[in-house]
């Protein structure tokens, strides 16, 4: 069990780009397309992912010089930020990590099978978040006393359980993720963002609903493009808006500029790189539906689950997330005892969060900054409240040191899955 621990972790240690192509390969073959066939689907959803994973970090360090301000300016941050890569590398330290993935995916199969679910999870990376949270549970156990097989076998069904709940919430918003973001044959299994943003998202546009005059505001590229013609072109839109970044923080011309040119670059070539990933995952859905089909029925459906990296293609997303900088920095200030400055989460994870919920406005950049808005006051609080268990959870993987007295959070704890388990920490401990 070890050296398959080890053999395992070696691999997930290269991350998505060198996972998705291997599972992909894996699925072609089993879905009975040709290995070639396979195989260039499998590089071209690698070349994908890896794209938008290049691109989300060009956009980090273009708008590092604007986070690097504010956070300068602040006091009393005692909650280091390690990024949800920290978590990640934890969660795969896990001892029953090796074996949870092809459990998981075994139990897919099965429930689509018996058409329990319609969500065919190949997001395999993002089982960590999956597997952070059943070893948490793990942690709180062990505190308690509950140990041995008994402690495995409780956070590993947990876990499974989690796998089951994406997939369901999956087949749910599959029709508006295919209509928002164009990904048709697929859905979002991500559990951060559907345990976490998509709910907060859901209840404010409905609230927003309710309110007579505010409902009717709808502030899109659409309509933008109808006053403003070629300005509204989202490569211009992503260049004024870098311009306007960097004056607003007092940066010099060169590097007004290099952020106008960064934040335009970003939401040009994002768009693109989606477009590769599709182009790899298209054929696995077809090959799936057509695999399924014979095995089911012609009346079989089933979607793709992917990463919610595959949202950020939308301009929405990309200009919404960058003026959500500026309001997530006043919030962090001003939200009652908050003690986290979120450095890496306005990375990625901000980028994820608000593609779910321009999802949910339907691309409505005014709903999408209110809710926004409301989404980072609810991250403040979870992350503030879940930093205590966060911290014990990353130093006793021996991830890193976690300085005595100091306390580290980051993006992956703010989800409702993980408030309820620091809740029961609080209570039993």
């Amino acid at each position: 069990m070890q050296q398959i621990g080890e053999v395992v972790q070696s691999i997930l240690g290269v991350g998505a780009v060198a996972i998705l192509p291997i599972m992909i390969l894996i699925l072609g073959v089993f879905f009975r397309m040709k290995f070639m066939n396979a195989l260039k689907a499998g590089l071209l959803v690698g070349i994908g992912f890896q794209g938008v994973k290049l691109v989300v970090s060009f956009l980090v360090t273009t708008l590092n010089p604007v986070i690097q301000h504010y956070a300068a300016s602040g006091s009393g941050f005692t909650i280091i930020d390690v990024g949800w890569e920290t978590l990640s590398a934890a969660a795969w330290a896990t001892k029953f990590a090796a074996i949870f993935v092809p459990a998981g995916l075994i139990l897919n199969f099965v429930l689509i099978r018996f058409k329990w679910i319609k969500t065919l999870n190949v997001d395999v990376w993002n089982y960590w978040h999956l597997l952070k949270s059943a070893a948490i549970l793990s942690l709180i156990l062990m505190l308690m006393g509950i140990t041995g097989i008994a402690n495995y076998a409780i956070s590993f069904v947990f876990g499974l359980i989690l796998t089951v709940l994406i997939e369901k919430v999956g087949d749910l918003i599959a029709p508006y993720w295919q209509k928002y973001f164009g990904l048709e044959g697929t859905t979002c299994t991500t559990i951060l963002q559907l345990a976490g943003t998509l709910p907060i998202a859901i209840v404010v546009d409905k609230v927003i609903d309710k309110i007579p005059g505010i409902n009717k505001i709808n502030v899109s590229y659409e309509a933008v493009g109808e006053r403003i013609g070629e300005f509204a072109n989202p490569t211009i839109i992503g260049a004024i808006l870098g311009a306007f970044l960097g004056i607003l923080t007092g940066q010099s011309i060169a590097v007004i500029i290099q952020i106008a040119v960064g934040l335009a670059a970003a939401i040009t070539l994002t768009p693109r790189m989606v477009k590769l990933f599709m182009e790899g995952i298209s054929p696995i859905s077809t090959a799936a539906r057509d695999y399924m089909i014979k095995r089911l029925g012609p009346d079989a459906q089933f979607n793709i689950g992917v990463d919610i990296a595959l949202g950020v293609g939308d301009q929405t997303v990309i200009t919404a997330s960058a003026i959500m900088i500026p309001i997530s920095i006043l919030i962090a200030f001003i939200f009652p005892g908050n003690k986290f400055f979120p450095v890496a989460f306005f990375g990625s994870s901000l980028l994820y969060a608000m593609a779910t919920i321009s999802m949910v406005t339907k691309g409505n950049i005014f709903r999408s900054l209110i809710c926004g808005a409301l989404y980072m006051c609810f991250c403040f609080f979870a992350f503030n409240f879940t930093a205590p268990l966060a911290t014990q959870f990353v130093a006793s993987s021996g991830v890193i040191e976690v300085a005595a007295g100091s306390m580290v959070n980051a993006g992956g704890m703010n989800n409702f899955v993980d408030m309820l388990l620091a809740l029961l920490a609080v209570m039993v401990i």
